[in-house]
């Protein structure tokens, strides 16, 4: 069903009974016990079949559709049923399990409007606007995906990025489908699978909570701390994520807001699975209360899940042996916003663009130049001065393009395409940036109006001034707006790619 013009129609015989009786030859006799669906349009203009052609010719074709899941859950009630693309509605969920359509154009390999440092936190944010735009589907049958750990242009080469993060948020979302993990499971370290051991676990020992979920704080939408919670009584979990390029405020109250049943609540203690395991302290003091309200901060693109039960009883893992102080301004980690100065042009910022190489997918190409001129677009260079403050452990420094045309963000598959970056600091060159997305994170529904050149900092850097020049080859309409972060890197030492 990739190609319309090669299309079989469900419909219509013999391809349904073709189908059905396949799919119940696997069941009885491979004892396949998980199937899906996918990429089907369940429409055709035939006027020979048995229905009306055109838009006429849906109910037939979804007909064919409940049969077949009629007939295997007939051979087989447990058999997991899994509706991909072209099936949307949600009472789709009465005769299979998960539905993954969102009723917008995006994969589990695709961003939203917001940049990233890493290219996975801003595909994590992505499933969770989409999780709320198509918020008829309940979250147990609303199928994320999973994580994607693959070199290949489906997933767009996200390889093993971030992926603890994105399994986290996986489970926060409330489909028990989990762990779902699409692709290359070989790259995991023993270290990997402990963590990931410890969290299905977790999942399992606390299943009956995970069926209910709550959404709080804010809106992902506008790129908001958000979150979600879970909660029986005076036990539960949050999850919360930031995706941002410094620390945030949060204000949690301990209440019905959250799901948590305060009425009779006592001491609560309140532990951190992720990203690290730490008993939460409030300057001091492991103690809270039923309708307190906390007042804290979340680290740049900090992921975190936490368990909150009665003190006293009986834990499901070991209390950690560290503790994290809540009331700590910006959780300890201040990120420093540069300030941009426009630069005059100099000869050594300008970067010629080549033609176009081919794209990984036979089937698509990038226009030629002279099809970008065609189409309005044109080379400009933009300078700008900053000054780098101290640096103290790792850092990460960042240039965050956005573009914009008549307000409204303008998006392209491949913003690297169209933008590059010189940059110089102390009278030397930086050579390479990391870009996100980068040159291979493209292919899969891949539209962004962003992008983020990233390099790790050096400390002979400390105190000097940056000048940085970007090339672009766009729109003459569309404007470049241009910001400046150092992160400082408090989630480890090395970048997990």
């Amino acid at each position: 069903m990739l190609n319309p013009s090669r299309q079989f129609c469900l419909a219509s015989e013999p391809y349904f009974s073709t189908l059905r009786d396949a799919l119940l030859y696997h069941i009885h006799h491979y004892n396949l016990r998980f199937f899906k669906l996918d990429v089907g349009s369940y429409y055709c203009n035939s006027t020979s079949h048995n229905h009306l052609p055109g838009k006429y010719s849906t109910e037939a074709n979804f007909d064919a559709v409940i049969e077949i899941a009629r007939r295997a859950r007939e051979a087989a009630p447990d058999i997991y049923i899994m509706w991909y693309w072209g099936i949307r509605s949600p009472f789709f969920a009465l005769h299979g399990d998960s539905i993954f359509e969102s009723r917008i154009a995006m994969e589990a390999a695709s961003t939203g409007d917001y940049p990233a440092l890493y290219f996975r936190d801003a595909v994590v944010l992505a499933l969770d606007q989409g999780g709320q735009f198509n918020d008829l589907i309940p979250p147990m049958n609303k199928d994320s995906l999973g994580i994607w750990l693959t070199d290949t242009w489906w997933g767009n080469a996200m390889r093993k990025e971030r992926w603890r993060e994105a399994l986290v948020m996986d489970l926060a979302r409330g489909n028990l489908l989990f762990p779902q993990f699409w692709g290359e499971l070989r790259w995991f370290t023993d270290e990997d699978l402990d963590f990931l051991a410890r969290i299905q676990k977790l999942a399992k020992q606390n299943v009956d909570l995970f069926y209910k979920r709550h959404t709080i704080l804010g809106d992902p939408w506008k790129n908001e701390v958000y979150g979600y919670s879970y909660f029986a009584g005076d036990r539960g979990f949050i999850f919360m994520n930031n995706v941002h390029f410094e620390s945030r405020p949060v204000r949690l109250s301990l209440d019905k807001a959250i799901g948590l049943n305060s009425d009779n609540a006592g001491n609560l203690r309140i532990v951190s699975h992720f990203p690290d395991r730490a008993e939460l302290q409030m300057d001091g003091q492991s103690n809270f209360k039923g309708g307190q309200t906390i007042e804290t901060w979340l680290r740049p693109f900090e992921v975190a899940m936490w368990e909150v039960s009665p003190e006293g009883r009986v834990a499901e893992v070991e209390r950690p042996s560290s503790a994290r102080n809540l009331a700590a301004p910006k959780a300890g980690v201040e990120s420093h916003h540069l300030e941009m100065q426009a630069e005059p042009l100099a000869s050594w910022m300008e970067i010629s663009f080549g033609e176009p190489e081919p794209m990984f997918r036979s089937t698509k190409r990038r226009p030629t130049l002279a099809e970008f001129e065609s189409m309005g677009y044109r080379k400009r260079v933009l300078a700008y001065r900053t000054k780098l403050g101290e640096f103290t452990g790792p850092q990460m420094l960042a240039f965050v393009l956005r573009l914009r045309k008549d307000g409204k963000w303008w998006r392209y598959q491949q913003p690297a395409d169209l933008l590059q970056i010189k940059a110089m600091i102390v009278d030397q060159p930086i050579i390479r940036f990391d870009t996100v997305p980068n040159f291979r994170q493209t292919e899969n529904n891949e539209w962004c109006p962003w992008l983020v050149f990233r390099i790790r900092t050096n400390s002979a850097w400390s105190g000097k001034d940056a000048v940085m020049a970007i090339s672009a080859y766009l729109p003459l309409e569309v404007d470049i707006q241009c910001e400046g972060w150092v992160v400082p890197q408090w989630w480890g030492g090395v970048l997990d790619i």
